[in-house]
């Protein structure tokens, strides 16, 4: 008699409702589960895009009611009691924390000592000194860490002192299909919206603007290119609250070094892939270490020629051939890999053929094996 399937829950911690790139993993480990094996239920703790979506493929979703008690150390003890109430009404096997380390760490992780299941917790971001002697400890005793980037993994093992062969590498997956087929306009009619010329080169630059994402960047770049005359930039992503200043500053440095008129600000978009698709070149700039590099992975699906900053994921997506990278610290190197792709046609499409090629190892079919190998590995 086969057995029967585990019960994996899959928790997505996030509590503001805005659904982002954990959200979409955690949607297409859910979906894409070996059913025969494991059998996935999800917890939210708020409502969101992905409820009615995991609800019609049949995958059981909650949202967190648990209450919140006025007392800290009672909230705190209460805390864990109430989810290991949850794991034993629903009957779980496996609890996978979606977000980071620290997050679960002191509810949900001592709730699945408490219930003696397996707990997982992926690492979505990069982990940094500054935890208290208490959650270092509570961290090491995860059973697995699923680090979305060997940066992210060794970053795990310094800071927390977890058991190397209890962290791994499991890449974010990309489904590149999916991402083309979002598509929806053609590239010219984007390009004649915003007065790029069939000749002109268009680089394009998708994320919120916040420092960190490093807009500024490109900005200093695009004044330092030896011929602009045939390069556009578009900006594709909102500003953040508390960034107003910063992008007043894209602006007024734009301005001042003569290059406001071929760059564009367009705000939070949902045709993103529309603009990529448009693009000649695209960017990723970012002046702290990406925890893995979504963006990166999509423009490479896309066949674009893609420069990315030499730090953290990027370092570890973009291998010789497929990509350019460059130090984020030092803008003249950006605008040199601009002028030599602006340059030559042949070289960006070379550098696309690749690219498109290697975005396919980044596959949600990847991620959800990887997965699936941290299951089989705890459920022994």
């Amino acid at each position: 008699m086969a057995p029967q399937p585990r019960r994996v829950l899959l928790v997505e911690q996030n509590k503001d409702g805005t659904a982002g790139g954990s959200y979409q993993s955690l949607y297409d480990i859910a979906r894409s589960l070996d059913r025969s094996r494991y059998t996935p239920e999800v917890l939210f703790y708020s409502t969101n895009r992905f409820v009615d979506r995991l609800t019609d493929l049949g995958v059981p979703v909650h949202i967190w009611q648990g209450p919140v008690r006025s007392n800290r150390l009672a909230n705190a003890l209460g805390g864990v009691l109430d989810r290991v109430a949850v794991l034993r009404k629903l009957g779980v096997d496996i609890v996978h924390l979606n977000n980071a380390p620290a997050a679960g760490a002191d509810n949900w992780l001592p709730a699945a000592r408490i219930r003696r299941i397996p707990c997982i917790t992926h690492a979505r971001t990069v982990v940094r000194p500054g935890h208290t002697a208490i959650h270092r400890w509570l961290h090491r005793r995860y059973d697995l860490v699923l680090g979305d980037s060997r940066h992210v993994a060794e970053a795990v093992i310094a800071v927390t002192g977890i058991a190397r062969d209890r962290v791994r590498v499991v890449y974010e997956g990309v489904d590149a299909d999916a991402f083309r087929d979002s598509v929806r306009r053609p590239a010219a009619e984007v390009r004649q919206q915003f007065g790029v010329r069939p000749d002109d080169v268009l680089i394009v630059m998708a994320g919120h603007l916040r420092p960190w994402k490093g807009q500024h960047v490109l900005v200093d770049a695009l004044s330092r290119v030896t011929n602009r005359g045939h390069l556009k930039a578009i900006f594709v992503g909102g500003t953040p609250a508390g960034h107003t200043d910063y992008v007043e500053q894209l602006q007024a440095t734009a301005t001042a070094t003569g290059i406001a008129d071929i760059i564009s600000f367009v705000g939070e978009r949902n045709d993103v892939a529309d603009f990529m698709s448009a693009a000649d070149i695209v960017v990723h700039a970012s002046t702290d270490p990406e925890p893995f590099g979504i963006v990166v992975v999509e423009g490479m699906a896309l066949g674009k020629a893609v420069l990315a900053s030499a730090l953290g994921g990027p370092l570890e997506i973009i291998t010789p051939g497929t990509g350019l990278l460059f130090d984020p610290a030092h803008p003249e190197q950006l605008a040199a890999a601009i002028d030599r792709v602006a340059a030559d046609a042949n070289f960006r499409a070379e550098l696309g053929r690749a690219a498109r090629e290697r975005a396919d190892v980044f596959s949600v079919r990847a991620l959800v094996s990887g997965t699936e190998a941290a299951y089989d590995s705890v459920s022994q």
